[in-house]
């Protein structure tokens, strides 16, 4: 697992490119996210989120033993992320430049 860079997350205050709230994504539910992601990833070996942000559930996946990858483009969120990113935007993305054929297993938009 990656050491977290800021364990605070995003300041105040922070937003993505599209103007989302940063520090909300840090702050989700924890417990909730586990239930619905354990169903959602049972028996998935890896996972690439497109437009991740902070990583936090991508984070979370990592916890219950799911490789993991996460993309976005701004490099402000991604700075607080804990898990293997790679900055860009979802267009520009070119999976077979940066990761192994057999990584990914499921893409979650």
């Amino acid at each position: 697992m990656y050491q977290r860079k800021n364990p605070l997350g995003p300041p105040s205050g922070a937003t993505t490119p599209d103007g989302s709230p940063g520090d909300i994504y840090v702050r989700a539910n924890a417990e909730r996210q586990d239930r619905a992601l354990r169903a959602e990833v049972s028996g998935v070996g890896s996972v690439l989120e497109m437009g991740c942000g902070v990583g936090s559930l991508l984070e979370r996946i990592e916890l219950l033993g799911v490789e993991v990858h996460g993309v976005d483009e701004s490099i402000e969120m991604l700075s607080y992320a804990n898990i293997p990113t790679t900055c860009s935007t979802i267009e520009r993305f070119n999976i077979h430049e940066m990761l192994r054929p057999s990584f990914v297993d499921g893409i979650h938009r």
